[in-house]
């Protein structure tokens, strides 16, 4: 619970600011730029959550299977940190250098010159956290996103003061917000795997193994929950995105915080799991999560104002998406502090077959509809959350006595 408070205490000054940066990109911008900003955020996060997650995800599972070989799991995050830069870096330029190949008008060289070094900058300040993360080290973990929260509204806020109204360059400060926390953190901040040797031929075996299981259900989940605000970009314009990007940014403050909550889970789930524990700790998620979220869908129909008090009396339209995005989101709650976590680490493969059956089918629906509106598309992304919590709750209920007896613990 300390750590989960530190933790969790600094992740919501970090919504904050998150929060904050897109009401002043919109409020200060078009609905229509917007909406690229929007689209540009949601591509940076694919592209960490496809080519950078699976790969922290597999640094947890290690230094929780190893947790007592601290020189052995320095090793493992030492790979993982150098192969995490090469990607990095390979998806940055490839972004890049598709500026002269892309067939989506509305968006300018320099804005996708953005997405790609903000990309490259998030997957770092991610590999430093991860480190932070599986140490336990919550406390400095919590001052770097302390420090990123607030470089990030004092820079958004001078861009808008100076007068910016494109998203360009509100993209790229996220990235060279990222960066200096970086750099903080590997000047201020011991960091035992920067010159740890590579691990022995076994281990490596290991971790690709995972990692690439991993990489494909990361992938696929991040496409269907990351994806929708490309889409609809991309097949009912910009200013459809940017209404239905208002209802997404307000809802994707529940996702964050059940993020949040796991960055505290994920390294104890093996823990967990070999004590017998597991169960407890879900059964206590499942009734806090449905208390939270009777509370979060209550206020979104009670002040059926708050999209227009905040984003103003261009998002209107958006009022009717915002209920549906939120009750998605507060699924989340359910899913991603312990069910996912459970599933990732410990089923990859279970999870891969249900991530690819509800990816099928989200983008069969998505292009199935000739004219995708933005109501539709709010009801496709939480009928698929719904679809995975059924899943992974199932898993969890029928394969954890087998994971508890099994090798891989």
């Amino acid at each position: 619970m300390k750590d989960l408070i530190k933790v969790l205490g600094a992740k919501l000054w970090l919504v904050v600011s998150l929060f904050v940066s897109g009401v002043i990109v919109a409020r200060i911008a078009t609905p229509a730029e917007f909406g690229l900003y929007a689209a540009a955020m949601s591509l940076i996060l694919i592209l960490d959550g496809v080519l950078g997650a699976p790969l922290d995800t597999s640094g947890v599972r290690f230094a929780s299977l190893y947790a007592d070989d601290a020189s052995r799991v320095d090793r493992f995050l030492g790979a993982l940190f150098r192969l995490k830069l090469l990607v990095a870096a390979a998806a940055g330029a490839l972004l890049a250098a598709s500026a002269t190949l892309t067939g989506v008008p509305d968006w300018s060289w320099g804005l996708i010159a953005a997405a790609a070094f903000s990309t490259v900058c998030l997957m770092a300040v991610r590999s430093v956290m991860n480190y932070l993360q599986v140490n336990l080290r919550f406390g400095a973990y919590s001052s770097l996103d302390l420090l990123l929260a607030t470089l990030r509204l004092l820079f958004v806020g001078i861009a808008a003061y100076v007068g910016v109204m494109t998203a360009g360059p509100y993209v790229a400060l996220y990235g060279f917000c990222a960066l200096l926390v970086v750099l903080f953190g590997l000047l201020r901040i011991r960091q035992n795997y920067l010159l740890a040797p590579w691990p022995d031929r076994d281990d490596r075996r290991a971790m690709l193994r995972h990692a690439g299981l991993v990489s494909l259900v990361i992938m696929l989940g991040t496409l269907t929950g990351r994806s929708d605000v490309l889409v609809l970009e991309a097949r009912a314009g910009a200013e459809s995105a940017g209404l239905y990007a208002a209802a997404f940014h307000l809802a994707s403050v529940v996702t964050l915080l059940a993020g949040y909550i796991s960055v505290v889970s994920q390294p104890r789930i093996v823990a967990w799991v070999r004590d017998r524990r597991a169960a407890g700790f879900v059964r206590l998620n499942m009734m806090l999560g449905i208390a939270a979220s009777i509370v979060i869908v209550g206020v979104s129909y009670l002040v059926p104002q708050l999209v227009i008090w905040i984003f103003g009396d261009a998002y209107a339209d958006a009022r009717p998406l915002l209920n549906i995005l939120l009750f998605g989101a507060c699924l989340d709650l359910l899913i991603m502090p312990i069910l996912l976590s459970f599933a990732l680490q410990l089923l990859p493969r279970q999870a891969l077959i249900a991530e690819a059956v509800i990816a099928a089918g989200f983008f069969g629906a998505v292009f199935a509809i000739d004219e995708l509106e933005p109501l539709t598309m709010a009801w496709i992304v939480t009928t698929v959350r719904g679809a995975k919590l059924l899943y992974y709750l199932g898993i969890f209920v029928f394969r954890q006595d087998t994971v508890q007896s099994s090798n891989s613990l």
